[in-house]
């Protein structure tokens, strides 16, 4: 038999516990430096699923505010892009000006 009982705090405490892995900041700061290498300043990315309709409003996951936070306490800038056509595009911004 399993156990049943599974709360709110339970959810909460799951939520809590998820955390950008060094990956998941590597996986951008990857392309950061290829941008920096071609003489770039900006970097215009979708990984991490900052590509997805959810951000739309700018209401990051806590797993994709956690990857912000570990950005900008590297120094970068970032903010969550978007621009309204036939379709919404989203992503996520980082600067080093």
């Amino acid at each position: 038999m399993t156990n049943t009982t599974f709360t709110a705090d339970d959810a909460r405490s799951l939520v809590k516990a998820i955390q950008p892995t060094d990956t998941h900041v590597a996986e951008i700061l990857e392309a950061v430096k290829a941008a920096a290498q071609e003489g770039k300043t900006t970097l215009k990315t979708y990984a991490r699923d900052f590509g997805s309709g959810n951000l739309y409003g700018g209401q990051p996951t806590v797993a994709q505010a956690a990857v912000i936070a570990r950005l900008n306490e590297l120094g970068f800038k970032t903010a969550i892009r978007s621009e309204c056509r036939q379709f919404v595009d989203i992503w996520l911004e980082v600067s080093w000006e």
